[in-house]
């Protein structure tokens, strides 16, 4: 076989991988779907499924939108208390414990209670399937790999290996507007103290320099003075 020959038979073998590889990529990821809650500041939280392709079941209590190949279902919540009270969520409950100045949150598995009809339940065995958590506090304890100190995500096999009443993210939220307002009282608190020392200690000195025995004696010294001047110039 010629040098030319084999030239153009790799040739051939290149545009044939070419043109296949994007077909297989996209079978062998049409199962993919990433889960998605971001908590914010506010309590509020969004939930968003990304799925590649189209899907069949219902999703009544989702927003769906269809683009590029990719079936994206959306809501919002108020807040994780809102989220518990979802049929069609993932198998988790939270739990909330409010304190003056901070939050507790604990994500605990609830698979007994899951609905068989739901989202999660039609996407739990997919190869591809993700889970990614988001929330404005301290990550103190997960299950899952930590992307920060804010964010931890889950992949397929860790989400199949959920195990009923598995803690599987616990975090504390400082409750930053009580904790400003506490500062600024203590700041004006402390500016007040401040301020009260300063007036005690003007009060202590004019009281040293004006009252009425140090202007007795001031009058004395003057008096023995001038009598001191007058036999001076007697002498």
């Amino acid at each position: 076989m010629t040098i030319i020959t084999k030239r153009v038979l790799l040739a051939w073998v290149l545009l044939f991988v070419f043109i296949i590889s994007p077909a297989y990529g996209e079978t062998s990821n049409n199962n993919l779907a990433e889960w998605e809650i971001v908590n914010y500041d506010d309590r509020t939280i969004t939930e968003t499924v990304t799925i590649k392709g189209d899907i069949t079941f219902d999703v009544s209590e989702w927003d769906k939108t269809e683009t590029d190949g990719f079936t994206k279902l959306t809501r919002k919540l108020e807040n994780w208390e809102s989220y518990n009270e979802l049929t069609d969520r993932l198998p988790i409950h939270a739990q909330v414990k409010n304190f003056v100045l901070w939050k507790k949150t604990a994500l605990i598995v609830t698979s007994s209670k899951s609905n068989d009809k739901s989202v999660y339940a039609q996407l739990k065995d997919m190869p591809g399937i993700s889970l990614s958590i988001s929330v404005p506090a301290f990550i103190t304890e997960t299950s899952g790999k930590k992307v920060n100190e804010m964010t931890t995500v889950w992949d397929s096999k860790q989400i199949n290996n959920f195990s009923e009443g598995q803690i599987i993210l616990k975090n504390i939220a400082l409750e930053g507007f009580l904790i400003g307002v506490i500062g600024f009282l203590l700041g004006l608190i402390i500016i007040g103290i401040i301020f009260i020392r300063r007036i005690k200690k003007i009060e202590r000195i004019m009281e040293a320099e004006y009252s009425l025995e140090n202007i007795s004696l001031d009058e004395k010294e003057e008096a023995e003075n001038n009598e001191d001047e007058e036999e001076s110039r007697w002498i």
